[in-house]
């Protein structure tokens, strides 16, 4: 019983969210959704056969969740001061954590931009979920940096493909996806910031 109880102790205060587990006496299976292991992996649920008697469990089922990141960006893609900034997704990568990914491109010559991460006088990244609670994001990484202060700023050379990726975190455990995710950068050159916007994103 002592290792029955521990073990859904664990599975529920580090990778479970809020939605309802569902257990059966009849035949002794709890079913918990929305399992997260060491932010790694990811399961849309998973089915223990509990046994009262020797105080045991085994794992019946577990589903992994489906990818919500992928390779190339989803359209519509944003275009603002010479930039191409397309949505490669957002996904669950902790405990009430995401992060969402970005592909940038820039269209004209060499030149430098700044990638914003939160501030205190100006603009920030943002997530809106669908419970209408707004997040600012706590770390940006571009290439090989990364902050959890105001911005990364990085050259990008025309044409070549930029990866990004924003972390959020202290997600509402009941939130099941994203409303808005407002990305927020400035151009160095032309020294004006700019907001791209993406929409209805799973994670």
């Amino acid at each position: 019983m002592k290792k029955i109880a521990l073990f859904c102790i664990a599975i529920l205060c580090s990778g479970a969210t809020m939605a309802t587990s569902n257990f059966s006496s009849q035949n002794g299976t709890l079913v918990i959704p929305d399992v997260n292991v060491d932010g790694l992996t990811v399961y849309d649920s998973v089915t223990l056969q509990l046994n009262f008697a020797n105080g045991t469990f085994s794992v019946l089922n577990a589903q992994p969740k489906p990818s919500t990141i992928f390779n190339t960006p989803q359209e519509p893609q944003y275009t603002a001061e010479g930039y191409t900034i397309g949505s490669l997704g957002c996904a669950t990568s902790g405990v009430n954590e995401i992060t969402c990914y970005l592909q940038v491109v820039n269209n004209q010559a060499d030149r430098k931009l700044r990638v914003f991460n939160h501030t205190q006088s100006s603009g920030d990244s943002l997530i809106f979920d669908d419970l209408n609670n707004t997040y600012k994001a706590a770390l940006v990484t571009v290439g090989n940096q990364t902050t959890d202060g105001i911005w990364v700023e990085t050259t990008l050379i025309q044409g070549i493909p930029v990866k990004i990726s924003i972390v959020f975190k202290n997600i509402s455990p009941s939130a099941h996806s994203i409303s808005a995710f407002k990305p927020l950068f400035y151009d160095l050159t032309s020294r004006r910031e700019f907001e791209a916007t993406f929409k209805d994103i799973d994670f």
